[in-house]
């Protein structure tokens, strides 16, 4: 018998990766020396978040991630007072990639609740 593959690493993985690019690439966008690269930076972000959300929050608790996924949205736009000062770009920047990269997540897994929710 075949033995099944272990995910939790990949899942791991891609969750840190996701958080490092979105903090780097949010560095980078505020300081003006992403260029071009922030569509692919973005399109890399939501597959990693996608990743995420089949392997590591499916079974676990979805309902304290998406609560988490929620509070990072709204508050997202709270840093913007700060734009006038150097720091509030960047806080703002890394914000964005990380909605960017739990939002897909968010969508997998509101979906499998709603499935189990939809099938008791």
């Amino acid at each position: 018998m075949a033995k099944k593959a272990d995910t939790g690493n990949i899942g791991y993985w891609a969750f840190l990766i996701g958080v490092l690019i979105a903090i780097v690439a949010g560095l980078a966008s505020a300081a003006g020396s992403l260029g071009g690269a922030g569509e692919t930076v973005l399109a890399v972000l939501v597959v990693l978040g996608v990743v995420v959300g089949f392997l590591n929050i499916m079974d676990k608790n979805p309902t304290t991630f998406l609560i988490a996924v929620l509070a990072i949205s709204a508050t997202a736009g709270a840093f913007d007072p700060l734009n006038q000062f150097a720091i509030g770009g960047y806080i703002h920047a890394i914000i964005s990639n990380m909605v960017a990269f739990v939002w897909p997540a968010a969508v997998i897994v509101g979906l499998k609740v709603i499935w189990d929710l939809a099938a008791k």
